[in-house]
């Protein structure tokens, strides 16, 4: 008999945590297991991968698109009333979520709460009978700041971090939980990217360009990326541009210090793309910025193509670029980017070895073990 499984997660707009949910609902087998997702945020238009959630997995939304359209609508209004209903709605968006939430999952009998969004309110579940596994994609596993959210660690049954340095936190901080620990690192399905990669781009004025891609979040860090970037143009007379492809809300400031550093004619802020593989093949350099990941899935995507890439040290990044072998790691991106930048136009040999190490590096994360370990795992719980 199949095992009845829900999964649980946020939204499935654009993002890597929500790529890897796309790619961890493909290697479950429908044959072994009746797969149902339950999303507590229906975005409407924004709803990127929706279209690829597989035909075998039924899903439904939480929340309306009414209340997320309004929460949208107010969530930078600086009029108090509001602000006010912004709130409201934030808190009634989760009331409502969980209640539906607790009726859909009476029949499971495991719960993956894949981005631990159910942290606050997961006693609020009948638990009874069900294995409840967190999948955690973010963070050191350190002791959660707020009580209620560190209360209920206790009901998960399992924690799975993307990397073995969160799991060692989880382990220091939970093991008197008796929750059991599990590394399951991120994967990508090589083959669907470079099938995607075949489509063409739209804008035709790019030129020769540095790739970076992600949400436009202070963490992401594109303001030093671009201050970096500035400093290489000072330094040389290199024609490359700078593309940043990713939404977010530091988008006015970066739109504001690219005019002030006269920039507009040389960096682009596409926006939100959901397929941003022709890109990536496209570019000359791939360039991660992030202070922190805890596993940096667009830099084995690049890899894929044999792109050079250039990240700023951070936990992820250090494991997929094994300590700087497959790539280049660099403590500041805006101290150092331009140095590497500048070696690797000047020094055709220094960028034909990275390309080398970084078409054989990411082989690593391509997805054929991924099916067995996590069907290895569901299936011991």
């Amino acid at each position: 008999m199949k095992k009845k499984i829900g999964i649980c997660t946020g939204n499935i707009s654009v993002g890597g945590q929500e790529k890897m949910l796309i790619e961890f609902l493909k290697v479950l087998s429908p044959e072994k297991y009746d797969l149902e997702l339950f999303i507590e945020e229906n975005k409407g238009e924004k709803n990127f991968f929706q279209k690829d959630i597989p035909n075998y997995v039924n899903y439904r939304f939480l929340t309306s698109k009414s209340i997320m359209n309004r929460i949208e609508k107010n969530k930078s209004s600086k009029n108090p009333l509001r602000k006010l209903l912004y709130s409201i709605d934030l808190i009634r968006k989760k009331e409502i979520a969980i209640r539906k939430l607790s009726r859909l999952v009476e029949d499971k009998e495991i719960i993956i709460d894949y981005n631990l969004g159910l942290l606050r309110k997961i006693d609020r579940l009948d638990l009874e009978n069900k294995k409840v596994v967190g999948w955690s994609h973010a963070g050191e596993g350190g002791v959660l700041k707020n009580k209620r959210k560190h209360r209920n660690m206790a009901k998960y049954n399992s924690i799975v971090s993307v990397n073995n340095e969160m799991k060692k936190g989880y382990e220091k901080n939970y093991s008197h939980l008796n929750i059991k620990m599990k590394t399951i690192e991120n994967f990508i399905d090589e083959k669907n990217i470079l099938k995607l990669s075949e489509e063409s781009i739209e804008e035709k004025n790019l030129g020769q360009y540095i790739l970076s891609v992600g949400s436009l979040t202070e963490n992401k860090n594109f303001l030093a990326l671009i201050k970096g970037y500035k400093k290489f143009l000072d330094k040389s007379e290199s024609t490359l541009n700078l593309v940043i492809i990713g939404d977010g809300k530091e988008k006015d400031n970066l739109e504001r210090t690219i005019k002030r550093l006269n920039l507009e004619d040389r960096v682009f802020l596409l926006g939100s793309k959901g397929n941003p593989y022709p890109y990536i093949k496209s570019c000359e350099y791939y360039v991660q910025s992030s202070k922190a990941e805890s596993f940096s899935l667009v830099l084995a995507e690049a890899m894929v193509f044999g792109k050079v890439v250039i990240s700023k040290e951070n936990i992820g990044s250090k494991r997929v670029l094994n300590n700087g072998e497959n790539g280049i790691l660099i403590k500041s991106v805006e101290r150092d980017l331009e140095k590497i930048l500048l070696k690797l136009i000047r020094d055709r040999g220094f960028k034909s070895m990275y390309e080398k190490k970084s078409k054989e590096g990411g082989k690593e994360f391509f997805r054929g073990p991924a099916k067995e370990r996590i069907e290895e795992f569901i299936d011991s719980l």
